[in-house]
């Protein structure tokens, strides 16, 4: 941005620069304002800009059936990636799918001034695009055993037989199709399918 300023020694005016060390918006000079363009008043120069970015998901249906609010996205922007999680999902008629917003865990933008180099501002409305990673089934560690070799106490406390009729107490991190992950025995620990009950 420039002014003129006039100086009293010789009465003629320069151009002078305004230097300022930061500015509370971003702003980005207009693709019209180029080396040598006459300006009129009125003209637009700059164009303020979100200091953090609006970062959706563009979900096909058959996406949005395996994912839910509070999954899990890495967002990478150039050379950048930003951990976040997706909000609620809106319909995108336009793309026959859905739109859904991707905040950082606390809930504010997913990545703030901080990722402001990463996103090529567009004045002409236009959208940038970047490739976001979702974790549909979490990575989990521990031992694959068959649902039915769990049995619960009156505690609560899941446990598993050994052949020698002693009981062994676990945790389950996950159950699905008939099987057990969990932790408290080790790889290679043999156990019943059908325990007895524990009292």
């Amino acid at each position: 941005m420039t002014r003129r300023a006039s100086l009293s020694s010789t009465g003629s005016r320069h151009p002078a620069f305004v230097v300022i060390a930061w500015l509370v918006s971003h702003v980005v000079v207009s693709d019209k304002v180029t080396v040598g363009s006459r300006v009129s008043p009125g003209s637009d120069l700059l164009h303020l800009v979100d200091a953090a970015p609006v970062v959706k998901a563009v979900l096909t249906q058959d996406q949005a059936r395996t994912v839910s609010t509070g999954s899990s996205i890495t967002v990478t922007m150039g050379e950048n990636a930003y951990d976040g999680v997706l909000g609620d999902m809106e319909v995108d008629s336009e793309a026959h799918g859905f739109l859904a917003d991707i905040k950082s865990a606390d809930g504010g933008a997913i990545c703030g001034q901080t990722c402001a180099a990463d996103v090529p501002v567009r004045v002409d409305g236009s959208l940038a695009t970047f490739t976001g990673v979702i974790v549909v089934t979490p990575v989990v560690a521990g031992v694959m055993v068959p649902a039915s070799a769990v049995v619960t106490d009156a505690s609560g406390q899941a446990m598993v037989e050994l052949p020698d009729g002693t009981h062994t107490s676990v945790d389950v991190v996950i159950t699905q199709d008939g099987q057990s992950i969990v932790t408290g025995v080790q790889a290679g620990d043999v156990v019943l399918v059908s325990p007895a009950s524990v009292k």
